[in-house]
């Protein structure tokens, strides 16, 4: 027997045993969601049917309402007027800028001392700031004016 070869043809006829081959169980899986599929448009379908029904009995309650006439309102003339003026900005008063124009880089600190005058504050370090009134800052390396921001 070994060197015959033999065909062997089995005929299923019982459909559980022809459920588990590859073919048979992608069958079921596109059936299975074929179906869900379909129920889906279903509720699409039934859900747009009522949408249109609930809009046409909307307009039909709209239409079927006594229409409330509105006086047309007075048209005033605009009159003009001057901007609106911030209140932060009313109350501040000018900052003087004319000696902080007169800083330059590599002045002294008893320089600018003669022209700004006593800092608020002073923080030291590799640079030195000192603070001023206003958010103003002179900025010192080595001594020696490096930068500065003028109040606001």
């Amino acid at each position: 027997m070994e060197g015959q070869k033999h065909n062997i043809n089995l005929k299923v006829e019982n459909k559980e045993v022809a459920q588990f081959t590859t073919p048979a169980k992608i069958q079921e899986w596109v059936k299975a969601v074929m179906s869900v599929l379909g129920m889906i448009v279903a509720v699409i379908i039934v859900g747009a049917i009522l949408a249109v029904i609930a809009f046409m009995a909307w307009a039909y309650y709209q239409d079927s309402q006594p229409q409330k006439t509105q006086k047309p309102a007075k048209v005033q003339q605009a009159k003009p007027s001057a901007p609106p003026v911030s209140p932060s900005i009313a109350q501040k008063p000018a900052v003087d800028l004319v000696p902080w124009r007169q800083l330059s880089k590599n002045q002294s600190p008893d320089q600018v001392r003669g022209f700004l005058g006593e800092p608020l504050r002073v923080q030291g370090g590799n640079f030195t700031i000192w603070s001023f009134p206003n958010n103003g800052s002179v900025t010192f390396y080595e001594n020696k004016v490096y930068m500065w921001t003028e109040p606001q």
